[in-house]
């Protein structure tokens, strides 16, 4: 449903705390994609296992909007 009213307080709110709380995910995604899975990948490779797995990189940061 679409609607041009301005957000509530309470819609605006929840939006600006699920920004932050998406924001902590996305640091902790990039912290395993950075760091934890290398790891992983050097000791795999110390033991002569190979994953078949291609490494991916670290996701976009959430860019801060203009607030209304």
């Amino acid at each position: 449903m679409a609607s041009t009213s301005v957000p509530t307080e309470v819609q605006v709110r929840q939006t600006r705390e699920s920004r932050q709380e998406l924001a902590e995910v996305v640091d902790d995604v990039n912290a395993v994609i950075t760091s934890t899975m290398p790891a992983l990948y050097r000791l795999l490779a110390e033991h002569d296992l190979q994953p078949g797995l291609t490494p991916i990189g670290a996701i976009g940061a959430i860019s801060e909007s203009p607030q209304p």
